[in-house]
C-alpha cells in the first residue's frame, strides 16, 4: 500500500472499529471484549493491518511521548501489555490504562479530521 494514497472516512471508520471507539457509526457496547486490532497486528503483512498503521500514523502526533510508545508496540510488534509494561517499569495494568487513554484520544481525532458522526 502506497504511503500517498489518500485515506477515506471509510478507511478511518475502519480504524475506529479496529480499537471498538465508540465513535464509530457502527459500536456496540459490549464489556470485556478483546478488540478486533488483536486478529492482525502479528501479520503485518495484511491489507487489514497496513491500513489500520496507515490511519494510526495520521494521528500518532498527538499523542505523548509514552501513549505513542506502547501503542507502537501493541499495534506495530504486536507485544503483550506485561511485556511493554516491563520495559517501561510499570504494570501492565498500567500499561491498558495509558493504551485505553491512548486510544480514546486518537478516536476522537480520527472521527473529528474524518467527520465521523454516530448515528
Amino acid at each position: 500500500m502506497a504511503d500517498n494514497v489518500t485515506l477515506t472516512q471509510e478507511d478511518a471508520i475502519f480504524f475506529l472499529d479496529m480499537i471498538r471507539s465508540y465513535r464509530s457509526p457502527n459500536h456496540i457496547p459490549q464489556l470485556k471484549v478483546v478488540k478486533p486490532y488483536h486478529k492482525i497486528v502479528r501479520n503485518n503483512i495484511l491489507i487489514e493491518h497496513q491500513l489500520f498503521i496507515r490511519v494510526y500514523k495520521e494521528v500518532r502526533h498527538i499523542l505523548s511521548e509514552k501513549e505513542a510508545y506502547i501503542l507502537d508496540e501493541v499495534y506495530n510488534n504486536g507485544a503483550t501489555l506485561k511485556i511493554v509494561g516491563k520495559s517501561l517499569n510499570i504494570s501492565s495494568e498500567r500499561v491498558r490504562q495509558i493504551r485505553t487513554f491512548a486510544e480514546f484520544k486518537i478516536g476522537k481525532e480520527v472521527a473529528d479530521r474524518y467527520s465521523i458522526k454516530r448515528v
